[in-house]
């Protein structure tokens, strides 16, 4: 991220008190990976032939492992 706020340190902390609290999940980080978290984020507007409604989709990783 280019100018990162502090909106989004509150979100790496909140990603962190989860998995303090949570001893038996965790993140695999290699030794070599680096640290960067990247966001993937799909839409598709009125997917869903029935209801009309939009589907969003999104995966955030850590060092290249999987955070939401």
């Amino acid at each position: 991220m280019k100018d990162p706020k502090e909106d989004h340190m509150e979100a790496a902390r909140g990603v962190l008190r989860n998995l303090k609290g949570n001893p038996g999940q965790g993140i695999l980080l290699r030794r070599d990976s680096n640290l960067q978290v990247y966001a993937y984020c799909d839409s598709d507007w009125g997917a869903c032939p029935l209801t009309r409604s939009s589907l969003i989709k999104f995966l955030m990783t850590l060092g290249g492992s999987p955070i939401a």
